[in-house]
């Protein structure tokens, strides 16, 4: 269970967070500023997906964005690095240290699980010989028995400690998402004040 819920992880993760931002942050800095429909057009993205990633390098100082008024579908996405080749700027190293940590942390974590993996098996090898020794011997002997039932509680001990690992990395990266969509509920709260203002100044030139 571990290993398989750690492989997926990673190989889901550093698609979705490393490789997609960094074509995010080129597409933006060769184009200078977009709209969300035109980087989710051209980089096969859904809307969410661009939204959530355009206001990860927002905070991260790589661009700007200019919520649209009247259409909030056509929201501007500036960069604010200049046409060009792709720059390192401190915003983007920020970006991709926490990408990078948290990519070394899942790998930290499958290397723990792999190892304690390893000595599950290795202890049911031991018991699995025990057994069979057990099972043809014509009296089974005391002392093999407590070891036979010593090994088993240690065996159940390191199998609820690798289900509990893979367990609290599961949490921690539903954490990491449950933040990206508190940032993206943010934001669009943000266009609805922004819009109710549009709005009341609308009425008001009216009157």
């Amino acid at each position: 269970m571990g290993r398989q819920v750690i492989d997926l992880v990673i190989k889901e993760e550093e698609q979705k967070m490393k490789t997609v931002v960094d074509l995010v942050i080129e597409y933006v800095q060769k184009a200078g500023e977009v709209t969300v429909k035109e980087m989710s057009s051209d980089l096969a993205l859904s809307a969410k997906q661009a939204e959530r990633i355009a206001s990860m390098l927002e905070e991260s100082g790589l661009v700007s964005i200019r919520y649209s008024l009247l259409n909030p579908g056509k929201t501007i996405i500036v960069s604010n690095m200049g046409k060009g080749k792709v720059k390192e700027t401190e915003g983007g190293n920020r970006l991709k240290d926490c990408v990078n940590e948290i990519v070394c942390d899942m790998r930290e974590n499958e290397k723990l699980l792999q190892e304690t993996e390893a000595v599950i098996l290795e202890r049911l090898r031991k018991v699995e010989n025990l057994v069979n020794r057990v099972n043809t011997s014509s009296k089974a002997d005391k002392k093999e028995m407590e070891t036979l039932e010593k090994e088993m509680e240690e065996i159940n001990c390191l199998k609820g400690k690798l289900d509990d690992t893979a367990i609290d990395l599961q949490r921690r990266l539903q954490a990491f998402g449950d933040d990206l969509k508190l940032k993206d509920e943010t934001k669009r709260k943000h266009e609805g004040i922004v819009g109710k203002i549009a709005s009341l100044a609308g009425k008001i030139r009216r009157k």
